[in-house]
């Protein structure tokens, strides 16, 4: 009876032990828990069936993120075409990288091109253009590539690869949005602007579709959240500047919730404060563009002239903030990277002007921004220094980056002082000899003609005009009567009239046509032109003459367009 006892006690008190291996914990006895085999089974000879694994719902999950840094000057995977990767990666991503974009050009694509078949031809197609671009001067005077049979095909497996990837599901949002960038860099070269434009809309509704409805099929949490953080960090930064050059040409896509970063916190750094005024940029590129024309019809509200300020405070902001961060890179002896600098605040005025004047009618309005037009001239020109010699036709001829170019047309075709506007056309003719949509050749061809109508009669204007007298300059000025206001087809709302329902109205001054021959070599940009149809090919021609129509208010501000057409020879 005493032995019966002891033993239901040790059986009773052996049974609460939850840990030890599984053959202990089945005989109810004390595990010593050794591993892989505790000793006690091992000494009487039994096998020990180990240790049962944990509850799952005990496992603390980890999140594991993935950053694509390919190691430096790592063999490229092997495969057919791979010499024009090795092309690209040593001589075309510093060319398209420009002073912000290189962790997509040098990062990401190199990453994916080692596992990516769409990836890697769209990549072999891209450096045999440009293989092109070194051998051979670019088509024509408008720069424009003609693709090689080779590059053709190229092009052609890329897309199919894609196509079979997403037929299959054996794909992430990941790749077909670098494959749209790539796309639109290969139509950016081909000079073809409306095939650009279709793959720029592609991603941007791609990039929609990743942030509404998540994962791809057979995706898992970990893939998901590595492909978000990859999009966030390479391919956002690109897709915000596609959008500014969307506006620009007169498309304006709907809005993406770029998840923007708390306005009220200090830059961390240079791409910090790029990336903040990209998207304040955008929001005020969108209310120039939707705002603009209601001037001319009197139909500006208080509420536009409250966002009008509005955003010209938060731009101001901006700018302090950029100071701050530059003291606090000098103070810590930290290198600045000066053409960037310069760069982010030609970009921050140029903006800055446009945006004061999208509600006037009086295109003399410009003169009171002669110091704005100045610096960004001086910061163009610093730019310019710093950078090597470019050879444009050749390997430095392409650039995907917006720079200088844009916002030197700007002031050569707002500045109304000759010395000012001369200086700037200048610096429009050593710039790169393309940049995104825009051509070097045809702007400047359209910004020498410009200068030619308005300054037609300026020696007239200084004989009966004093108050068209720069003040800081004493440089006589156009009238407002001979000032060009816009160029290419006017959008519907310029021409919309009290109680007009938006149809094109039609000028009761008879058009002017006449043939301009532009004699003297030239180059840079052109804010495209808005139409009912789409985007202008204005700056983008592959023919030899572009037909261009500038629309002048000889008769003041809500006076008749007079609309004078001329077809300008580029070649």
């Amino acid at each position: 009876m005493v032995h019966d006892a002891i033993d239901k006690k040790t059986r009773t008190s052996t049974s609460k032990v939850r840990s030890g291996c599984i053959t202990c914990k089945s005989r109810r006895v004390k595990c010593d828990e050794e591993k892989p085999s505790c000793r006690r089974c091992i000494k009487a000879g039994r096998q020990c069936e180990g240790y049962s694994q944990p509850s799952s719902s005990r496992i603390v999950p980890r999140i594991v993120m993935t950053v694509y840094v390919p190691p430096a000057q790592k063999q490229l995977v092997s495969f057919l075409g791979s010499h024009q990767v090795e092309f690209y990666h040593h001589n075309v991503a510093p060319r398209l990288s420009g002073y912000f974009d290189s962790d997509f050009w040098h990062t990401l694509v190199l990453q994916l091109t080692q596992s990516e078949p769409a990836i890697q031809h769209a990549v072999a197609a891209i450096g045999v253009l440009h293989r092109h671009i070194d051998a051979e001067s670019p088509s024509l005077a408008s720069g424009s590539v003609l693709p090689t049979t080779i590059a053709l095909e190229e092009c052609t497996s890329a897309m199919r690869h894609l196509s079979l990837q997403i037929e299959k599901g054996a794909t992430t949002m990941l790749v077909p949005l670098v494959a749209c960038v790539l796309f639109t860099c290969l139509e950016f070269l081909r000079g073809n602007v409306d095939s650009a434009m279709v793959h720029i809309v592609s991603g941007f509704k791609l990039l929609r579709d990743s942030r509404y409805h998540g994962s791809s099929e057979g995706q898992t949490t970990n893939e998901l959240q590595n492909d978000n953080f990859t999009i966030e960090r390479y391919i956002v930064p690109v897709f915000k500047n596609l959008d500014t050059l969307c506006i620009l040409f007169g498309t304006v896509l709907p809005a993406v919730d770029f998840a923007a970063n708390n306005q009220a916190q200090s830059f961390i750094d240079i791409h910090d404060a790029r990336k903040r005024l990209i998207g304040i940029m955008n929001e005020t590129l969108r209310f120039i563009r939707q705002s603009e024309g209601t001037a001319y019809n009197d139909k500006v509200t208080v509420e536009e002239l409250i966002e009008r300020v509005r955003m010209g405070a938060e731009l101001e902001e901006w700018f302090h903030r950029l100071q701050d961060l530059l003291r606090r890179l000098r103070d810590s002896d930290r290198d600045v990277n000066t053409p960037a600098i310069c760069l982010l605040k030609i970009h921050h005025r140029c903006v800055s002007i446009w945006l004061s004047l999208c509600l006037s009618t009086a295109s003399s309005d410009t003169d009171s921004h002669t110091s704005g037009f100045r610096e960004i001239i001086e910061l163009s020109r610093k730019i310019h220094e710093a950078e090597p010699k470019l050879v444009k036709t050749k390997s430095e001829a392409f650039s995907f980056e917006m720079k200088t170019l844009p916002p030197l047309y700007y002031v050569v075709t707002k500045c109304r002082v000759p010395s000012l506007r001369r200086k700037a056309l200048e610096l429009m003719r050593s710039s790169t000899h393309r940049e995104g949509l825009w051509n070097t050749t045809i702007a400047v061809k359209i910004a020498e003609r410009i200068i030619a109508i308005e300054e037609a009669n300026l020696d007239k204007t200084a004989e009966t005009s004093s108050s068209s007298h720069s003040f800081e300059n004493r440089e006589p000025l156009p009238l407002e009567e001979h000032r060009i206001h816009h160029i290419g087809k006017l959008p519907t709302d310029f021409l919309r009239g009290p109680g007009d329902p938006g149809v094109f109205s039609k000028p009761t001054r008879p058009t002017t046509e006449r043939l301009y021959e532009c004699k003297d070599s030239a180059s840079p940009f052109f804010f495209g032109e808005r139409t009912q149809e789409g985007v202008s090919t204005l700056l983008f021609s592959n023919s030899e003459r572009i037909s261009v129509n500038f629309h002048s208010k000889p008769w003041g501000p809500h006076g008749d367009w007079l609309v004078s057409t001329e077809e300008i020879v580029i070649s």
